[in-house]
């Protein structure tokens, strides 16, 4: 319970290093085949299919047979949202509203990254610091970090000193370039979970990178993540064009399904309702199973409701200034108490 606890503490001072760059919806001819996130209600499949699966591909046979061609199944949510993503035109998505079982259709959009800074700013290391009594920083817990993937070999990411995996860890490692899935065409960038980008090997180094000694001509000393002892898993959703809605869910299915314990997300939101973003309702699944989810807050400001991630059920944390001069100031902004009428309709929806 205390490395848990301990673990929380960890991942949301973690996630103040979150700067957002900016989100952008998914720019597609409305005429042409773009990717869909269909909700499905899952006690609703006819018993005469042997899977869900086998349901989701039967309802995509029943639309028009005119252009079958990539209209297959992108993929299936099991764990924290139930349904499929698919290739569909807007009359595919009329018919598709139409049919038993569906409880939505929502676009895909495509997310932009949120990014930077430090531990010894926030007083966590030292003599004096907040883990000044702990030796152990998220030993055995399992970090899924959401991102662009990572650089294994950097020393950041060395086992070094660390135990067994846990027993409960359930997922598998993905090393070649074969039958990696995404709706994002990654051009001339890895087709694998290797980082091009540096984005998700700066942030998982950032959570849990193992102790470094630094000596270079810009700094010297000891470079360490905020829980150097957790696991982490990675989860390769981003690429130069940006993350697909269709990709991060699969991302936060597959991680709750593996045993991750805690999911960081430092990629900014769509400005839609709770009810039309998929990626709140996977959010909304990930919290109902029992793992916290930690988003980055994004730096807009001084525009007005600049925050990204503002979803109720998500711890949403981040700073604004920086660590030069007094002025700076911390926020964690816990929202899963907000409870109001447009929450109790998603809770019921959903």
């Amino acid at each position: 319970m205390a490395n848990a606890c301990l673990a929380n503490l960890v991942l949301i001072l973690a996630a103040l290093s979150a700067i957002s760059l900016s989100s952008a919806e998914d720019e597609q001819d409305t005429r042409a085949r773009r990717p869909y996130i269909i909700h499905i209600v899952k006690s609703a499949k006819p018993s005469h299919f042997t899977s869900h699966q086998h349901w989701y591909a039967s309802m995509l046979d029943q639309l028009s047979q005119s252009d079958p061609n990539g209209r297959e199944l992108l993929y299936t949510y099991n764990t924290v949202l139930h349904g499929f993503a698919a290739m569909l035109s807007s009359a595919e998505v009329e018919a598709m509203e139409s049919m038993d079982g569906c409880l939505a259709v929502i676009p895909s959009s495509v997310h932009q990254l949120d990014t930077t800074h430090s531990p010894e700013f926030l007083g966590l290391s030292g003599p004096s610091g907040v883990w000044s009594n702990f030796s152990t920083y998220g030993q055995d817990i399992i970090v899924g970090v959401i991102d662009t993937g990572i650089w294994p070999e950097s020393k950041s990411f060395s086992d070094a000193g660390l135990g067994p995996v846990p027993s409960r860890w359930n997922g598998s490692c993905q090393v070649g370039q074969n039958d990696f899935n995404t709706t994002i065409n990654p051009t001339s960038e890895y087709a694998s979970p290797r980082d091009s980008n540096t984005h998700g090997t700066h942030v998982a180094s950032i959570l849990a990178g193992a102790e470094v000694n630094v000596s270079s001509s810009y700094a010297n000393g000891t470079a360490s993540g905020m829980a150097p002892q957790a696991r982490l898993a990675i989860y390769k959703v981003c690429w130069a064009k940006g993350c697909s809605t269709t990709d991060i869910a699969a991302a936060m299915d597959e991680a709750v399904a593996d045993g991750v314990d805690i999911i960081s997300i430092s990629i900014g939101s769509s400005d839609v309702p709770f009810y039309q973003s998929s990626r709140a309702i996977a959010t909304f699944g990930v919290i109902e199973k029992g793992f916290p989810v930690f988003a980055s807050m994004g730096n807009r400001e001084p525009n007005s409701s600049s925050l990204s991630n503002p979803i109720p059920w998500v711890t949403t944390v981040g700073f604004i200034g920086i660590n030069r001069g007094r002025s700076s100031q911390c926020y964690v902004i816990r929202m899963d108490n907000v409870i109001n009428d447009n929450v109790d309709n998603f809770s019921t929806m959903w």
